[in-house]
């Protein structure tokens, strides 16, 4: 039998026999930690040999500054408080001296020419890093000025340009600046020297399917990829998002670009600790998106102490276009398409710039890298909105092939070939594992690399919960122990598998397999219940169909406003209450509150106050009387002690006007609710109210009062159908616009538009950053789900965006 076989071949090899997992994984968890420790050594022991053999020649003293050489030189500038000596003469002068302080230099080609005389430096190895952006007649000076050529580089990603120069010509295309590709030092340095090394190890993504596209399409599926044990969603992964009504006007999206500014807005709330980079197809659009963007976040606490973080981190937040971005990455990237249909037509015109001529797929190849974590796509075209044929450009091919990527995921499968065990000892394993209930993988990897068994996460459908790694070929099959025992866990826990890669041995489990069988179950069940899943599931594709109405809109309009500085003098005329049997809502009723308590009847009494200001400009606020009561709020029970009055509608944006005297909103209209003002614009609103009224009258509703306000439902009927109730993001029923308030029905106390218009700002603070606002919002909701009165949202106090105002609170 087998068995004996083996007992056989454990007596006859001491080293088999002796052998056991637990020691010789404390033997490699050695091995990792000396490894480590010897390659920071090697950088202490490289500068100390440096500073052993360094020469410091003291150089030529004389009496003027200009007969002065190498340390003498130095020694004299830097006692000077304010040196003049360019810098071009001081290396000139100092050179030697310059390099036994400071051996390594690093510079641009352009540097090297401004600074750097001929013939006065000479280097032992010039090394070139992106490569294939470097005209020969660039590269040049610093390669003459070097005993040894290192030449790194993609030849796959962006050669050298002329599109920057034609920035300067008056000769453009309709669509873009005209561009020409050259040849680069990379093309002439492969094409001469051999051979030629691949780095094949992909680093960078932390998700799969950020590089599978790219590496099918332009790698030949060469590239080691590691897969990651989660699905893709919203932090991880490709999506898209389709905007389609959105038009391409003018070289320029105006929605795409509000669209996408949006997203970053959400980013720096939601991702604070994720860095940022908005990359567009086009200069025009960044410009339009660098400008939107500009205008939200100034003047906003939250998003000043993000770009702080990552300036600092040298991970700033940017807007670049497509022919700038390479060499960048960032944790997530925003890709603005800009090109769509024009505006009145259906059909998207087959011109993408740069992208559509020869070698524009190389420009999308750099695109598609950037990213460490996630890559969110905002376009108004579908894969099939792009035409092929035999003659379409390879760059306009890959545009539609990588849409329909982000629609389909096809590429991004985790198991690709439907890989087989790959030995009777993985299959015993993964039987022991099915029979325990657990689903598995076997060989799951996506591009070179393949985990044995991936056993799948019984409480997360779409995520793994461990890698099974057992001692088999694609253990063996690694070239150094450095790769086959640290650097290959090390990148696999780094994309999320940390503390959740086991470790069988085959001896081990020959020797005593319902021993090791009861470990790796126990491993198993542990990890259920401590592990906690940092992403979660999210859909690649979605739609959002924005309406663009007939009327004109143009860039100036959907600016951010400045707030006027003049002040609006105001005095109160009355205030009075309806009279009894003339209040436009119900006079009395018996109502039951969501958590069963009933309320007595009573009289809805709303409250009008009317102010008139020295403009001349008049308007009234109207109040809905809210009976006390109690309610479930969460998982508590709260008690609302006494009665209070709550704003009919949003303050639309005639009261705002009447007040502050000036108009922030994006949608214009006097009676719709006004939008675009932040938490902090709201109190100010509030303090010049209630200074004219000479009282402390009006205030923000808290948490609990604007949901008590919304949880009233009449025992005769329920808000089934939220459309009748509230604008919202439903096909037919929001226009990429606020509405007049008060077109859709009220609840049951008279109050409009408390589910969708805008949200609202509420006086409660989330936390020492952020307040709260509650209710749903003309767009960009998923449905009915956002509407609900117990969704709570938060933002910095300074946020201003085109979808939150509030209402206000009077109190007697």
């Amino acid at each position: 039998t087998y068995s004996t076989i083996v007992r056989k071949i454990f007596q006859s090899k001491p080293e088999l026999g002796g052998f056991t997992g637990l020691k010789h994984n404390q033997i490699i968890a050695d091995f990792r930690r000396l490894d480590k420790e010897i390659i920071g050594l090697r950088g202490h022991e490289i500068a100390a040999h440096c500073l052993n053999i360094a020469q410091y020649p003291n150089g030529r003293k004389g009496t003027r500054v200009d007969d002065k050489t190498d340390m003498s030189l130095l020694n004299h500038l830097v006692s000077q408080p304010r040196p003049r000596m360019p810098v071009r003469k001081i290396l000139l002068k100092a050179g030697k001296a310059i390099q036994a302080l400071k051996p390594c230099f690093m510079m641009g080609p352009q540097a090297v020419a401004q600074f750097l005389t001929p013939g006065a430096m000479k280097f032992d190895i010039v090394i070139m890093d992106e490569a294939s952006q470097l005209k020969p007649e660039e590269a040049i000076g610093a390669i003459a000025r070097g005993g040894q050529l290192v030449v790194v580089g993609d030849p796959k990603q962006l050669p050298p340009t002329s599109f920057f120069l034609a920035k300067n010509q008056s000769t453009t295309t309709n669509d873009e600046f005209t561009t020409t590709d050259a040849e680069s030092i990379l093309d002439i340095c492969t094409s001469h020297f051999r051979p030629t090394r691949l780095l094949k190890w992909h680093y960078r993504s932390q998700h799969h399917s950020l590089i599978a596209f790219s590496n099918h399409a332009w790698y030949g599926d060469k590239l080691i990829v590691f897969p990651s044990p989660y699905d893709q969603g919203s932090k991880l992964g490709v999506r898209a998002v389709y905007l389609a009504d959105a038009t391409y006007e003018n070289q320029t999206n105006i929605r795409e670009a509000r669209r996408v500014v949006d997203a970053v807005v959400d980013h720096i709330i939601q991702r604070p600790d994720d860095s940022l980079g908005v990359v567009t197809l086009n200069m025009k659009q960044r410009d339009l998106i660098a400008e939107l963007l500009e205008q939200r976040l100034t003047d906003d606490d939250c998003a000043g102490k993000y770009r702080e973080k990552w300036r600092g981190e040298g991970q700033s937040l940017f807007v670049k276009n497509l022919e700038n971005v390479q060499g960048d990455e960032r944790d997530a990237i925003f890709i603005s398409t800009t090109f769509g249909r024009p505006k009145g037509s259906k059909v998207v015109r087959q011109n993408f710039g740069p992208i559509s001529k020869q070698g524009g797929w190389r420009r999308l190849n750099v695109l598609f890298t950037r990213a460490k974590k996630s890559i969110t796509i905002y376009t108004s075209m579908k894969p099939e909105d792009i035409v092929m044929d035999r003659t379409t450009p390879e760059g306009t091919k890959a545009l539609r092939n990588y849409l329909e990527y982000t629609r389909t995921g096809i590429l991004m499968s985790a198991d690709p070939t439907g890989r087989v065990p790959e030995s009777d000892f993985e299959i015993s394993v993964i039987d022991i594992l099915c029979n325990k209930g657990y689903e598995v993988t076997p060989q799951l990897g996506v591009a070179g690399y393949r985990i044995d068994i991936a056993v799948k996460n019984p409480d997360m459908p779409g995520s793994y919960l461990a890698a099974i790694e057992c001692d088999g070929a694609t253990y063996h099959s690694a070239l150094t122990v450095r790769d086959r025992d640290r650097i290959r866990q090390e990148i696999l826990e780094s994309l999320g598998w940390r503390g959740r890669i086991w470790r069988i041995w085959s001896t081990d489990w020959f020797r005593t397999p319902r021993e090791e069988a009861e470990k790796l179950i126990g491993f198993l069940e542990n990890l259920r219940k401590t592990w906690k899943p940092d992403y979660f599931k999210g859909e690649s594709w979605t739609e959002e169909s924005l309406f663009t109405g007939d009327s004109e809109e143009s860039i100036s309009e959907l600016m951010p406003f400045e707030e006027e500085q003049t002040a609006v003098n105001s005095v109160l005329i009355d205030s009075e209450e309806y009279p009894d049997g003339e209040c436009p809502a119900v006079q009395s009723s018996q109502v039951t509150l969501e958590c069963g308590v009933e309320i007595e009847s009573f009289k809805l009494r709303p409250k009008v106050l009317r102010i008139q200001c020295s403009q001349g400009k008049e308007t009234s606020f109207e109040f809905c009387q809210i009976p006390a009561g109690t309610f479930r709020m969460g998982s508590k029970e709260v008690k609302v002690d006494q009665d209070f009055y709550l704003g009919k509608y949003p303050v639309t944006q005639h009261q705002w006007e009447a007040v502050m005297g000036n108009n922030p909103s994006y949608y214009k209209g006097e009676t719709q609710p006004v939008e675009n003002v932040s938490w902090n614009d709201a109190q100010t609103f509030i303090q010049k109210l209630n200074t004219l009224t000479g009282k402390q009258n009006y205030c923000l509703p808290t948490e609990a009062e604007w949901e008590y306000a919304n949880r009233i439902i009449f025992t005769s009927e329920s808000y089934c159908d939220y459309f009748e109730y509230a604008w919202y993001d439903f096909v037919g029923n929001f226009g990429e616009t606020t509405y007049p308030v008060g077109q859709k029905k009220p609840n049951e106390w008279g109050l409009y538009d408390m589910n969708g218009n805008v949200c609202e700002w509420l006086d409660n603070s989330f936390d020492s950053l952020c307040h709260v606002f509650r209710g749903g919002r003309w767009g960009r909701c998923t449905g009915t789900g956002d509407c609900r009165e117990g969704i709570c949202f938060n933002a910095p106090p300074g946020l201003r965006v085109d979808c939150i105002g509030f209402r206000l609170v009077f109190v007697p």
